[in-house]
């Protein structure tokens, strides 16, 4: 299959082009069924409270962040790593919970709604804008965008919904990320 707008070569029934982030048509009422089943599991979505985003940080960065400095100090100074491993723990703990409380205001959850026009217009922006960003498609249905980030996006960057109706939608997902979704499909 091409695509619409660069003819590249695409996957039959790709819900978009993996090189431009034309959003592609697809007829298959299979797919068009198990969209709709996706669609209302998905249309409930939640942003992410501030204490969630703390806790995700400190267990994403912290734990890791302890251990990995307390593997180097044994090894740059001798220390028995065994033996100090729950100073390295809490270290990590302490480093996670100030990373996590900097930067949970710029990866809670955030729910933003937006008018536009044009839907399928307004679709592709979404695609084009959420690819630059580096998230990939979950689900995409007429009524429904979802999206996941890739590792170049970040471990703490959470999914991004857009529930889509009439001549307005609803974007859930990290503020740091909703604000920049906005700022580039404003309609």
């Amino acid at each position: 299959m091409k695509c619409r707008n660069c003819d590249s070569e695409i996957a039959n029934n790709a819900p978009f082009c993996s090189q431009c982030g034309l959003r592609q048509e697809i007829e298959s009422a299979a797919v068009s069924r198990t969209a709709d089943k996706q669609s209302e599991l998905y249309s409930g979505t939640q942003p992410r409270s501030f204490a969630g985003t703390v806790l995700q940080l400190l267990f994403i960065m912290g734990l890791p962040f302890g251990l990995l400095l307390g593997g180097a100090m044994s090894m740059m100074f001798g220390w028995p790593y065994g033996e100090l491993l729950p100073l390295w723990i809490i270290v990590g703990i302490v480093f996670g919970l100030i990373m996590g409380l900097a930067m949970a205001p710029k990866f809670r959850g955030a729910t933003v709604e937006v008018e536009f026009e044009d839907t399928n217009l307004f679709i592709d922006s979404v695609n084009i804008a959420l690819a630059e960003l580096a998230y990939s498609p979950a689900v995409q249905t007429r009524t429904l965008l979802q999206f996941k980030p890739t590792f170049r996006a970040g471990l703490a960057a959470g999914a991004i919904t857009v529930s889509i109706r009439e001549k307005s939608a609803t974007i859930v997902g990290p503020k740091y990320y909703t604000d920049k979704i906005v700022r580039q499909i404003v309609m």
